[in-house]
């Protein structure tokens, strides 16, 4: 709010925010108490003066602090004046808001962070290329010419299944030929075994 001069005029907003009132409900008020005098100018506007803020704040405190009805205030003002009410309503000049502006510290500025430094650029490897070999430096071998591949034998499976049998050749191969070895020795021992067992029974 504008500091002003103690005897200087305020208008009803300013009345309003100082005494925290709506300004409809002094408008009311105004109509209830016909002690209420504002100064009326062009276009209607209120003006108030140090004694009418008096006056309002007074009938402020007989309806809300004390709990009168308008009634009730109105009577206090008929057998005890309206000076009396304004006198209840009085402030002094240091605890008026409209006549001490209230002071509002501003608040300290925050000390900005320091700015860390940017991190230094890592240095680029350097890229070095290898050196191409001398081809001079090594011996020249010569390798002899590569054996020609030696024809695949077609050979069968001789203990598979006849009638499954595959006719599809595949290349010799000696550890097949000794498991087949092996296979006929275990088969004649199992067979020799066989007619042993027959040959016990009789």
């Amino acid at each position: 709010m504008v500091r002003k001069s103690p005897d200087a005029f305020r208008t009803i907003s300013e009345v309003a925010e100082v005494l925290d009132i709506p300004a409809h409900v002094l408008r009311f008020w105004e109509s209830r108490f016909t002690q209420i005098k504002p100064v009326k100018r062009g276009g209607g506007r209120r003006y108030y003066r140090p004694q009418d803020i008096d006056l309002l704040r007074g009938i402020r405190d007989l309806l809300y602090r004390d709990g009168l009805t308008i009634k009730g205030a109105q009577k206090v003002l008929r057998e005890q004046g309206v000076k009396h009410v304004a006198e209840l309503g009085h402030l002094a000049p240091e605890a008026d808001p409209i006549q001490t502006p209230q002071v509002v510290e501003a608040a300290p500025k925050p000390t900005p962070a320091p700015v860390a430094a940017p991190p230094e650029p890592k240095p680029e490897p350097v890229l070095t290329r290898a050196p191409e070999p001398d081809h001079r430096a090594f011996p020249q071998v010569d390798l002899p010419a590569a054996a020609p591949p030696a024809p695949q034998e077609t050979q069968f499976d001789l203990f598979a299944d006849t009638k499954h049998q595959s006719r599809r050749p595949f290349p010799p191969d000696p550890a097949r030929a000794q498991r087949a070895d092996a296979l006929r020795h275990l088969y004649g021992k199992l067979e020799a075994l066989r007619e042993k067992m027959a040959a016990s029974r009789v």
